[in-house]
């Protein structure tokens, strides 16, 4: 499949269509977007190419789910079911690493598979619609080497960004139920973004957490 940018975009200027490449990524293209694919070819000398390859040898599809690593399963899988309206999916564990044998190299379980060696987790899939699906993980053990969820300047640091339709009253429901609000909003109008408020939140665990509600229909 074939992106093309206006001649002179910077990466971080690109839109992700992220709804139109998971259907490119199940061979359903739709015909709007074939013909957008068309047009653009018939543009690229005047544009920046951006390729996305299906290699044949890696396979990739599509991002399946993003992951959190919790303090507590409970509270986490409420706040998200009751507050956030997920769903949970499946739930696994807990997997102990001392009961399970030891791989031939010597290695436990959790060390080889991973990366954290003498470990006790389980799992919960959360599933947000569609194909919106959050993983929450609990280590029993080891114990965090961190009192508190990574700044968003540290190596590592993610959020989670959820669409809304009026975002200062998602503001205030969630800050009713112990989200603490950055200041906001954030307003873009103008520029290569989709015309958007935006506002930081952090959940009642320090996670942080993106408000978005765009202003004008794709």
């Amino acid at each position: 499949m074939y992106v093309y940018l206006p001649s002179g975009s910077e990466p971080a200027q690109v839109t992700w269509l992220s709804l139109e490449l998971q259907k490119v990524s199940r061979g359903c293209i739709g015909e709007d977007f074939q013909r957008t694919i068309s047009k653009s070819r018939a543009t690229a000398r005047n544009s920046t190419e951006i390729v996305i390859v299906q290699n044949e040898q890696f396979g990739f599809k599509r991002i399946d789910h993003a992951s959190l690593t919790v303090r507590d399963m409970g509270s986490a899988v409420r706040f998200y079911t009751e507050v956030l309206g997920a769903k949970v999916l499946y739930e696994m564990g807990p997997f102990d690493a001392r009961d399970i044998p030891k791989q031939s190299d010597g290695r436990d379980w959790t060390d080889a598979h991973v990366n954290v060696p003498d470990a006790k987790l389980r799992i919960v899939m959360l599933s947000f619609g569609g194909d919106a699906k959050l993983e929450l993980f609990e280590y029993a053990r080891p114990t965090s080497g961190r009192d508190a969820p990574p700044r968003n300047s540290d190596i590592g640091a993610a959020h989670l960004c959820l669409e809304v339709g009026d975002i200062r009253k998602a503001v205030d429901y969630l800050s009713a139920h112990g989200c603490q609000a950055m200041t906001g909003p954030i307003t873009m109008e103008e520029g290569p973004c989709p015309a958007s408020h935006s506002w930081y939140v952090k959940d009642p665990f320090g996670n942080q957490l993106e408000l978005v509600e765009y202003l004008r229909a794709a």
